[in-house]
């Protein structure tokens, strides 16, 4: 729907335009001029006769399937009915209340709305309903006039175009007043959709908190299974010590005994191999854990990276919805700006008004006492006719004058009252062209402030997406790495438990 300010184009085409005139195209000579002769009115708000444009039978039913409005700069409203074939239709006007009736003959409603609450200069509500009439089935669509209109049907293919032009031209405040609603939706609408996103934003730095909380508990996690690598290597170096311990004992066995001495030589070699190799294994285990550490520092590394990177995304996306905070602000302020000037050009409309009514009714008082001045004048002549008619004329002159005079002042009364109501309409088109302006401004700042956002949280997401992958890698190779150092550690145990016991059975037997 196009809601501007008239143009003179515009206002010249309705001025042309006849009280009632009803047009079917593609109509015989002769019954195009039986149809324009019994479609004239018989006087203002008179119903109009029906009129029927005269097509070629159709073999299949004309479906109704849209319905499209639009309301030009003038206050005339277009209505275009949508079927599936060249039209048949009866056009025709009634009153109490004023309603313009288009039956389309031979049709059927389709997915057409049936009932449109329109709000038009010239229209109210519009409903198009499907009827039986004498064995015959039509589509009737009923428009209801809010005012004295005339009115064009003409068909346009498929499409049945009705046309309905009021007499009086809406003024500039009906256009100003519906601009600054449908600017007051858009505004509702933006603030809608900003609040959305910031709760979207909230939504996403709850979750990148719990999942920088979860990436902390499993770095704790790991963390707590190199210390347990850390222990188990303890405890291999503790088995490695009591391996020593057995081998001294063992050392002094041979010192203390004679007899034996090639026997416990072989068991010492023995001994020292299997320190040897529990030394072995114990590099091994150290090996492994300062590998480990070095796979948990470069976790840690990449998650403490993730996290700064989530601070940031998180730092901009809080800037993003502080972008969107004053946006939504100018745009409430720019509402308020643009109803101010819509109430001051109404104000102004209004007191112009008031203005030429009052200079209206000093003028028609000041011609009703030049009147009752004339009557006065003309009576006291005829009183004295018979004694002086020369005086008599003279008054009668001097009535004449005074008289034009009045309407003269009449006429430059009422031309300045309309300069100032041009005037008013003047600063109401601006103030409306700036609220617009401003509007548009808010708009753009809004889009940029959206795009931005998605940006930023798209770019949160990959980066918790990463820290995931991160994490998941880092688990598993600390898992890894702790379950074989452990199962290393415990191996080692076990041998230099077992060695020692062999070196203590020995020694027993020795002393023996």
């Amino acid at each position: 729907m196009s809601l501007t300010k008239p143009t003179t184009h515009s206002i010249l085409q309705r001025l042309a335009a006849p009280l009632a005139l009803v047009v079917a195209s593609q109509v015989p000579i002769e019954a195009e001029a039986a149809s324009v002769d019994r479609a004239l009115p018989t006087g203002l708000g008179a119903p109009v006769l029906p009129v029927w444009a005269v097509e070629a039978p159709q073999a299949s039913s004309n479906r109704i399937d849209g319905l499209s409005v639009e309301e030009l700069d003038d206050g005339t409203t277009v209505l275009r009915l949508q079927g599936s074939r060249k039209p048949t239709f009866n056009v025709y006007r009634l009153s109490d209340p004023d309603r313009l009736v288009v039956d389309i003959a031979g049709s059927e409603p389709g997915k057409v709305v049936p009932h449109v609450p329109l709000d038009t200069w010239a229209c109210g509500r519009v409903t198009v309903d499907g009827v039986a009439e004498r064995d015959a089935t039509l589509v009737r669509l009923v428009v209801e006039l809010k005012r004295e209109a005339s009115y064009i049907v003409l068909p346009k293919g498929e499409e049945l175009v009705i046309t309905v032009t009021p007499r009086e031209i809406a003024p500039e405040a009906y256009f100003a007043r519906r601009s600054a609603q449908q600017r007051r939706a858009e505004i509702e609408r933006s603030s809608r959709d900003a609040r959305a996103l910031e709760a979207e934003a909230r939504a996403l730095s709850h979750q990148a908190r719990a999942k920088s909380a979860e990436a902390d508990r499993k770095v704790a996690e790991a963390s707590e299974r190199a210390e347990e690598a850390r222990a188990a290597e303890q405890r291999a170096k503790a088995a490695e010590q009591r391996a020593a311990v057995l081998e001294t004992k063992a050392r002094q066995a041979v010192d203390d005994a004679k007899s034996g001495k090639l026997r416990l030589r072989r068991e010492l070699r023995q001994a020292e191999e299997a320190r040897a190799q529990a030394e072995a294994e114990r590099l091994a285990a150290e090996a492994e854990r300062k590998q480990a550490e070095r796979g948990l520092s470069t976790a840690r590394a990449e998650l403490e990276a993730e996290k700064a990177r989530l601070r940031k995304a998180r730092g901009e996306v809080e800037a993003e919805r502080d972008q969107l905070a004053q946006a939504r602000g100018r745009a409430e302020a720019d509402a308020a700006a643009a109803k101010s000037e819509l109430a001051e050009a109404r104000r102004k409309t209004e007191q112009a008004s008031k203005d030429a009514e009052k200079v209206l009714a000093s003028a028609r008082k000041e011609l009703e006492q030049a009147q009752a001045t004339a009557r006065s004048a003309e009576q006291k002549a005829r009183a004295e006719l018979t004694r002086a008619e020369k005086e008599a004329a003279r008054a009668a002159q001097a009535a004449r004058e005074a008289d034009a005079a009045a309407k003269k002042k009449l006429e430059e009364a009422a031309a300045a009252a309309e300069a100032q109501l041009r005037k008013a309409r003047a600063d109401a088109a601006r103030a409306t062209e700036a609220a617009e302006s401003e509007r548009s401004e808010a708009e753009a700042a809004l889009a940029r402030a959206e795009a931005a956002a998605a940006k930023k949280t798209k770019e949160a997401e990959q980066a918790e997406q990463r820290a995931k992958l991160v994490l998941v890698e880092a688990r598993a190779r600390a898992a890894h790495e702790a379950k074989t150092t452990l199962a290393a550690a415990q191996a080692v145990q076990a041998q230099a438990q077992r060695e020692a016991a062999k070196k203590l059975a020995a020694a027993e037997q020795t002393e023996a």
